[in-house]
């Protein structure tokens, strides 16, 4: 099945070479971002510009308004009216988005998906950092905020998102195992990506139980929470993007900020991808280097997903 596919995306580069000598672009490249409002979006943009700029690609990015699987399979439904040779996507869900990258690729298209929203029908999964281990790490630093001691609950935007789950019940994990003297009072306070939701959670958990520490796992959550009177009381630690929380972390709203690259993820996928295109793909089994901060190795860790390093830690 690889090899047939293969052959046509060989044929497809041949036909666009051809075409490129009567003044077409040589490659069509797509890259879907996960909500046009985020100010990592705009990073994702230009680094895909400079890449597609390079290489003489005809270049398309686009995003949902608002981080929404429904809205981004409208944005993906619209796109695909055209053959792609690259399409790099972070997707938000795996049933919305899978028959369409299904055909994507049944017609030629190299399918890439960045984070950690796995998808069996992609030519590669590329996860920034391994969710275990990020999980693990963030419980050690609630533990060394709190001394291990008081009471804690756990804010995740969605319980159905398989990598906040990870890092979450990895997080959990950890408490267990090495700070005996912190209890979670409530896991798993669902804030569908509501930075407001996320607060009254942490509110309420607060004042009935008087709790000196949270986890989240998103910007918008983060940023709910930072905005509380009550966060200098309670040690927030989270995962989300850097640009959003900068100021929560530098005022001291946010303990501990975990962030990836989100220029060199997606520079990273489009080379992986463009190895792909031009038949100088990867096989299953073997690790991928790369050349950008973060992703100089990625550890392929099973069928079509491959894990970076790329784990950045901001404090205040």
């Amino acid at each position: 099945m690889k090899t047939a596919r293969r052959l046509l995306i060989c044929i497809n580069l041949i036909l666009l070479i051809v075409l490129s000598a009567c003044g077409r672009e040589s490659m069509r490249v797509l890259v879907v971002g996960r909500s046009a409002s985020s100010s990592s979006y705009e990073a994702m943009k230009q680094a895909a510009s400079e890449w597609a700029g390079q290489r003489g690609a005809e270049l398309t990015i686009a995003a949902p308004e608002t981080e929404s699987a429904g809205e981004q399979q409208k944005v993906l439904e619209e796109q695909l009216g055209r053959r792609w040779d690259i399409i790099c996507v972070e997707p938000l869900g795996e049933a919305q988005l899978s028959p369409l990258l299904e055909y994507a690729k049944d017609s030629g298209s190299v399918v890439v998906c960045l984070g950690w929203q796995d998808m069996a029908v992609a030519d590669y999964n590329l996860e920034p950092f391994s969710a275990n281990e990020v999980g693990a790490s963030m419980m050690d630093q609630l533990g060394g905020l709190t001394k291990n001691q008081g009471s804690y609950i756990t804010v995740i935007p969605d319980a159905g998102d398989k990598a906040e789950l990870e890092m979450e019940e990895a997080a959990v994990g950890r408490q267990k195992a090495q700070y005996a003297g912190l209890l979670a009072v409530s896991r798993l306070c669902e804030s569908g990506g509501d930075g407001q939701k996320a607060a009254d959670a942490v509110k309420s958990a607060f004042d009935k139980y008087a709790i000196n520490g949270v986890l989240f796992f998103s910007a918008a959550d983060g940023l709910g929470i930072a905005g509380l009177q009550e966060a200098g009381q309670i040690d927030a630690v989270g995962v989300g993007d850097y640009r959003t929380l900068r100021a929560a972390v530098e005022e001291g709203r946010i303990k501990a900020l975990y962030y990836w690259d989100e220029e060199n993820l997606v520079l990273t996928g489009l080379d992986v991808a463009y190895a792909e295109a031009t038949d100088k793909g990867y096989e299953s089994g073997e690790d991928i280097s790369g050349k950008y901060e973060g992703y100089t190795l990625l550890r392929h860790t099973q069928s079509n997903t491959w894990v970076a390093g790329d784990i950045n830690l901001a404090t205040p």
